[in-house]
Order: structure tokens, then C-alpha cells, then sequence
């Protein structure tokens, strides 16, 4: 019997060794309750995809071109032409209506060049616009140097136009357009190698001991001057007369070269002029001439 007990006990040993090794040393002897189930979050659905309409595109015609100031050496100067761009001169684009409507004006835009004289003008009322029908103008120059209009000759006759098709537009671009012709206005002449100067105050003083008269005048477009006098001229001799021009009108070309100074220019005859109270003289006195600053600027 005392050798089963030992037995017995060395079982019960073995079975509490096994236990401790199966349970933690912190388990309890009791059964945990299983966890309750939580369903798992649904994947996001995906963004909803919709369709965008491409922009519209608005159509669109185009005018474009280049102004230039003949014989003018500025830059970008064209030696075929004879001419170079006229930076921020201004130029229109009139459309008419047709002989019903006593040929009004549908449309009218102005717009200035760049710095190399191009000029570009956007017509959106594609249905009114009509090629035959409208106009391109020269309007302004910046200079007064190249200031009268050579292409057209007349400021009111404007330029038809012509369809560019090698010219490629924007998108939309139901056609690109020029003038027929160049638009150009004249300045600079290679024989004297200088440019006409309309505005230039002109004033012709005569003197004789205490006697004085001094008339003013003005150049125009072609830098011209015409000074008419009345009797009182009689008291003088041409002799006792010169003309003045005391200051150029243009700053960039205001030092004078000839006469230098403020000298005057005699008188020298020209011709007999018939008017209605007889026989008048004509004097010329030649040319005033300005030179630029900086060579080679025409404003």
C-alpha cells in the first residue's frame, strides 16, 4: 500500500507540471467568453466619374499686319521696302453694311502696333464680317516725322483686304486677313538724307535802323512753310529780312545742323507771282535743317 501512495503523489506532481506548463501562471481555472464579432468596415466605393464637355470654342476671324515708315533705317529695316516698323501706330479695321443700309458702319476697331510695327485686330461677329465690305485705315503715327500717309495717300481710303492661307490662326480661326498692300507712311529722303518736319514754329523778321516787323508761321505735313506779307514789307529790302526757326517741334531731332545755331536764313528770290493787286515776289530761303541726338532714330 505505501508504495502505491508514493505512486499516487508522483502522479499528482506530474499533473500539476503539466498544467503550469499549458496555463499561464496569471490564467484562472475558468473558460474565457469568446469575443464578440464585429463585421469588418466596407471598402469605399469609387469617386462617381463625370463627363466634362470640352471648353467652346468661340470662332473668331483675324486681321492682321505691319505698318512701316518708308525709307526710315530703324530696326527690322526692309532694303526691298525701303522701309522699316513703325512701333505704336495706330490702325482700323471698318467694316460697312451693304447698299440697303446706306453702307453704315457694322463695326470699327482701332488698335496699335507693337515694337516691331505689327499689328494683329480679333473680329468675333464672324457672320458680319465680309472682306469685300470692310476697310483697313491708317489712323495715327507716333512721330511727326513720318506722319503723312504714302500707302494709301489719303487717310480716307482705306485698304481692301486678301485672305492669308498660308497664315495659321488660332483654334477657331475661321480665317486670317491682310491689307492688299502695305500700310506706310513716307519719311526719310535719301538724297538729303533727312525727313520732313511739319509743326515747326517759322518766323521772318525784318529790320531796318528802329523799324522792326517779325511775322510767324508753321511748317505743315510736308514740313513746308508759306509766309504771305502785305504792304508793310514794303519798307524793308530782303536784304534786311531773314527767317527763323528757333527749335525743332520733334525732341529727338531738335540739334540744329544747318545753319548752326540760331542764325537766319536770307532771302533769295525766286519769281514774280501774279495776284489779283499785281505782281508779287516768291523767296525762297532753302531748307532748315535738325539733326537727331542719337544718329540713326527717326523719333
Amino acid at each position: 500500500m505505501a508504495s502505491l501512495k508514493i505512486h499516487g503523489a508522483a502522479a499528482a506532481v506530474v499533473a500539476v507540471i503539466f498544467l503550469a506548463a499549458v496555463l499561464p501562471s496569471h490564467a484562472s481555472a475558468t473558460v474565457d467568453e469568446p469575443a464578440k464579432y464585429k463585421p469588418a468596415a466596407p471598402a469605399p466605393s469609387p469617386a462617381p466619374h463625370y463627363y466634362s464637355r470640352p471648353p467652346v470654342v468661340q470662332p473668331v476671324i483675324i486681321v492682321q499686319g505691319v505698318i512701316y515708315c518708308k525709307s526710315c533705317k530703324l530696326r527690322g529695316y526692309n532694303s526691298g521696302m525701303d522701309a522699316s516698323p513703325l512701333p505704336n501706330a495706330t490702325a482700323s479695321l471698318v467694316c460697312y453694311g451693304d447698299e440697303e443700309s446706306k453702307y453704315r458702319v457694322l463695326n470699327q476697331t482701332s488698335t496699335a502696333t507693337d515694337k516691331n510695327g505689327y499689328f494683329i485686330v480679333m473680329v468675333y461677329d464672324v457672320d458680319m464680317f465680309d472682306r469685300h465690305s470692310c476697310r483697313l485705315y491708317l489712323r495715327s503715327s507716333p512721330t511727326p516725322l513720318c506722319a503723312k500717309p504714302s500707302i494709301p495717300t489719303n487717310p480716307k481710303l482705306g485698304l481692301t483686304l486678301v485672305r492669308d492661307l498660308a497664315a495659321k490662326g488660332p483654334e477657331g480661326a475661321r480665317g486670317v486677313y491682310h491689307a492688299k498692300t502695305a500700310l506706310m507712311y513716307p519719311g526719310y529722303f535719301p538724297p538729303m538724307d533727312a525727313s520732313p518736319l511739319p509743326g515747326a514754329e517759322v518766323y521772318l523778321r525784318c529790320k531796318h535802323g528802329r523799324r522792326a516787323l517779325t511775322v510767324p508761321g508753321r511748317s505743315g505735313p510736308g514740313g513746308y512753310f508759306l509766309i504771305q506779307m502785305s504792304q508793310q514789307m514794303s519798307a524793308f529790302t530782303s536784304q534786311q529780312c531773314r527767317v527763323y526757326v528757333p527749335r525743332s517741334p520733334v525732341r529727338a531731332c531738335g540739334v540744329p545742323k544747318y545753319p548752326a545755331g540760331r542764325r537766319g536764313l536770307p532771302l533769295k528770290f525766286q519769281e514774280f507771282v501774279k495776284r489779283d493787286n499785281g505782281l508779287q515776289g516768291m523767296y525762297s530761303v532753302g531748307n532748315r535743317l535738325f539733326r537727331p541726338k542719337y544718329p540713326g532714330r527717326c523719333y
